[in-house]
C-alpha cells in the first residue's frame, strides 16, 4: 500500500516537473524568436534611416565623458 502511494506521488512530481519544464521551454525559445526579430530589424534598417528619424525628432542626444558633455 504505501508503494502505491509512493508512486503516485513519483508520477505527480513527475508531471508537475514536465510542465514547468515545458513552460520554460516555450518562454525561451519566444525569446529566441523575439531576438531573432530585432536582429532581423536592425539588419534592414539602414544607418541613414535611424540619423534622420533622430535628426528630425525633438530629441537631445547628449553622453558624459571625463567630465565633458557631447551633444
Amino acid at each position: 500500500m504505501d508503494q502505491s502511494l509512493a508512486i503516485r506521488n513519483m508520477k505527480m512530481s513527475l508531471r508537475i516537473l514536465n510542465i514547468v519544464l515545458t513552460a520554460i521551454l516555450v518562454i525561451i525559445a519566444l525569446c529566441i524568436l523575439l531576438l531573432f526579430g530585432l536582429l532581423v530589424v536592425a539588419l534592414t534598417v539602414s544607418g541613414e534611416k535611424v540619423s534622420k528619424l533622430v535628426l528630425d525628432s525633438n530629441i537631445d542626444i547628449s553622453f558624459k565623458f571625463n567630465g565633458i558633455t557631447v551633444f
